[in-house]
């Protein structure tokens, strides 16, 4: 995809200017590796970073949550979460995110020799690994 999407009228016209200027950073950025998710536009940075701007107030909600979540422990057997990094410009919750390639779950098995009981509980099974071979949630604003 080459664009992105912007609920306007969830905003004011100051909040609208800050994430059209957020969108069209990224989007150069990206080199257009952007995705539009039901409540942010998702930009890809060289394979590495994940940048996630929201569309429309649920994004504020699930940007804030992804940022402000943590691994507690190592388990596999617990859901693991891609690390990120939460910051706010204007009032806007950016959200940087480790890059991480989705897997399905042949090639999940294939790697791990099983699928955690977990992987299902994330929102369309949304996983997959990161730079450490780990694997890892990378969309679970409200899970």
């Amino acid at each position: 995809m080459n664009t992105y999407e912007l609920d306007e009228d969830d905003f004011n016209s100051e909040i609208v200017e800050t994430l059209r200027s957020l969108c069209e950073r990224y989007m150069l950025r990206s080199n257009n590796q952007v995705f539009s998710g039901r409540n942010r536009n998702v930009f890809i940075l060289n394979n590495n970073i994940v940048v996630k701007i929201p569309i429309c107030l649920d994004g504020f909600i699930d940007n804030d949550w992804e940022g402000s979540v943590s691994n507690a422990d190592d388990d596999p057997e617990k859901i693991r979460l891609a690390r990120t990094r939460l910051v706010y410009y204007k009032g806007v919750p950016i959200l940087f995110m480790e890059y991480v390639e989705y897997a399905g779950k042949r090639e999940i098995v294939k790697r791990l020799g099983y699928e955690p009981d977990w992987v299902m509980s994330v929102d369309s099974g949304q996983v997959g690994f990161n730079a450490k071979n780990q694997l890892v949630a990378f969309d679970y604003g409200r899970t």
